[in-house]
């Protein structure tokens, strides 16, 4: 089983108070929906049984974290996160899912992000370094798929093994929190952190707890994904650096 979150704030704020309404009607639409997410889903749903949860209105780290603790209270195994603007066909999904249960841990598609670089030589081609100029990406080669060993990423599109959200519950009893709203008591992975008098932000907070948890943490190449717009796809290139090709849709 997978379970797949999702926050529509822009959609919730449009349609106001009746947004779950409105969004009832694009979940009927399915892979028709006008909501990149919806359609994500949608082609997930051929993968395996899915159970989801739709956040609106919300403040994202609080919303993240309670997606993390229902994730918990369901039978699942496999986490889908995925950003409103975020497209991935089945191919790629079902990559995803299979490299999460493999490595039973955290696996990021290809997503665009605010703190990567464009080589003015080649408009469609985003360099991303690795921690120094001189690392190449560790590569895993799995059935199928290739992954990229990271240290962190933003939450775009992700998928997180059970094991590995559970081992992280267990290991921040200071984070937890009562919600309220839903009566469960969780820790607030996703709580942002200041560290070296740097904020980070709510994504890069969970991967660094998950790092100190020792999660595995994959980036998944040479798949297609359409986030904002964009279509997005992360390689190794003749350089041996990881490099993100954008293009604009047709």
């Amino acid at each position: 089983m997978l379970f797949f979150s999702t926050y529509l704030y822009p959609f919730a704020k449009r349609a106001g108070a009746g947004w779950r309404t409105d969004l009832a009607r694009e979940l009927e639409l399915g892979p028709q929906s006008q909501l990149p997410a919806i359609r994500t889903m949608a082609a997930l749903s051929s993968i395996d049984t899915l159970t989801s949860t739709y956040g609106g209105p919300s403040r994202i780290a609080p919303a993240r974290s309670r997606s993390a603790a229902q994730f918990l209270q369901t039978e699942a195994d496999v986490w889908i996160a995925c950003d409103d603007d975020v497209q991935a066909g089945e191919p790629a999904l079902r990559k995803m899912v299979e490299a999460c249960r493999a490595t039973q841990g955290f696996v990021t598609a290809p997503c665009l992000q605010r703190n990567i670089l464009r080589d003015p030589r080649d408009p469609g081609l985003i360099n991303i370094r690795l921690d120094s100029a001189d690392l190449r990406p560790e590569l895993v080669v799995g059935d199928g798929y290739t992954l990229c060993v990271v240290t962190g990423s933003g939450f775009g599109l992700t998928a997180t093994h059970r094991s590995a959200v559970a081992r992280m519950f267990a290991r921040y009893p200071e984070l937890i929190i009562h919600d309220d709203e839903t009566d469960l008591d969780y820790p607030a992975l996703f709580y942002e952190a200041i560290v070296d008098r740097r904020w980070k932000g709510e994504d890069m907070s969970f991967c660094m707890r998950a790092r100190e948890s020792g999660i595995a943490m994959h980036a998944l190449l040479d798949v297609e994904i359409v986030h904002a717009g964009r279509h997005v796809v992360l390689e190794v290139d003749a350089g041996g650096y990881l490099a993100m090709r954008v293009f604009d849709l047709d």
